[in-house]
C-alpha cells in the first residue's frame, strides 16, 4: 500500500464540479477526498497528541516511610499507619505495573 499524499488528495478536493474523472462524476471523489483530508488531518493531530504523551515524564509520589508507625503512640494510630502505608505502596505498585504494560503495548 502505498503512502497518501495530502496535497494529492487537496488537489482532487480542489477539482471543478462539471469535470469527469475516468468515467466518474466530480463531486463524488472530491467528497471522497475532503473525506481523506479531513482523516489525514485527524491522524495527523492524533500522532502528534501520543508524541507529546510519551514524552511526557510521569512523577511518582514516594513510597510511603516503613517507620510511619513507629512515630505514633498506641497500637489503634500504629495499624491506620501501617495500613495506610501498606496501602499507599499497594497503590504504587499498581500504578507502577499498568504503567510498564501500557509501555508494551499491551
Amino acid at each position: 500500500m502505498s503512502n497518501i499524499d495530502k496535497q494529492a488528495v487537496q488537489a482532487v478536493a480542489d477539482l471543478k464540479a462539471g469535470y469527469t474523472l475516468w468515467h466518474a462524476d466530480v463531486e463524488i471523489i472530491q467528497q471522497m477526498a475532503l473525506d481523506a483530508v479531513t482523516l489525514l488531518d485527524e491522524l495527523e493531530a492524533a500522532e502528534k497528541r501520543i508524541a507529546e504523551l510519551e514524552a511526557r515524564e510521569v512523577l511518582l509520589p514516594p513510597k510511603a516511610p516503613d517507620n510511619l508507625a513507629s512515630c505514633l503512640d498506641g497500637y489503634e494510630k500504629w495499624l491506620i499507619a501501617t495500613t495506610f502505608r501498606d496501602t499507599w505502596n499497594s497503590c504504587l505498585a499498581e500504578v507502577v505495573r499498568v504503567n510498564a504494560a501500557a509501555g508494551k503495548g499491551e
